[in-house]
């Protein structure tokens, strides 16, 4: 838990940028038995955050960590850290009276898909990056192209090297 205290991702950006590894390679350094300890612990400690009448226990933050390792194996500590830390601020909505693995799963899949929406806009603003840096690197060797074959000319028209 430390690790995953001292994470402070802002954006996604700050998650796509981490050193971390998803958690289907964690389960595989680790062993599945420490991940789900991890990922139950994350959950827990969201969980008690909130102040409501209905909260899960013990067996239904397993349950909960075993669903999200298996559908949400790409995702990184960071991404957990970032998507919890906007629930807690209620990115996501109120929560009302409860707070279970479905709640949870309805953040997850909200983050997800702002996820995939960053990632689709940082591609195509590095695709025209590089686009508009290749067309100024092509520009610069067709005028020294150009240059050259000036000065060839010239050398050639007037015998001078």
């Amino acid at each position: 838990m430390p690790y995953y205290n001292a994470l402070h991702p802002k954006t996604v950006n700050d998650v796509f940028q981490s050193p971390s590894c998803s958690i289907a390679v964690m389960n595989k350094n680790f062993g599945e038995t420490k991940l789900r300890a991890f990922m139950a612990r994350i959950i827990i400690d969201v969980v008690m955050f909130f102040n409501v009448g209905k909260i899960m226990n013990d067996v239904q933050a397993a349950q909960t960590a075993d669903l999200i390792i298996e559908e949400y194996y790409f995702l990184k500590p960071d991404d957990f850290k970032l998507c919890f830390t906007r629930a807690k601020k209620g990115y996501y909505g109120k929560v009302f009276d409860r707070i279970d693995g479905q709640v949870i799963f309805e953040w997850l899949n909200q983050y997800t898909n702002d996820r995939i929406t960053t990632a689709i806009d940082t591609s195509i603003q590095e695709a025209d990056r590089m686009k508009f840096s290749e067309g100024e690197r092509t520009s610069s060797l067709l005028e020294q192209a150009v240059h050259d074959f000036k000065k060839y000319d010239f050398e050639r028209k007037y015998g001078v090297k």
